[in-house]
């Protein structure tokens, strides 16, 4: 999800890839980023401006209402 909660686009998914590999080639620095930042991100998060949610913690949709159709 990017910072607004929103699923991240094609181009966001894909800078957050190279940002992977980047943080692979700095001896895996990146990936201790997140002992440092609030938000637990890494670097690559960090540079495609994303944060990771886990499903448990996702807000549940309200359920329907009776008689509603799905």
């Amino acid at each position: 999800m990017d910072l607004e909660g929103r699923r991240i686009s094609f181009a966001r998914a894909t800078a957050r890839y190279f940002g992977q590999i980047l943080s692979a080639l700095i001896c895996g620095v990146g990936y201790l980023f997140n002992l440092w930042t609030s938000r637990r991100q890494m670097l690559h998060d960090l540079i495609a401006g994303c944060v990771i949610v886990r499903p448990d913690r996702m807000p549940q949709p309200a359920p329907a209402q009776l008689g509603e159709l799905a």
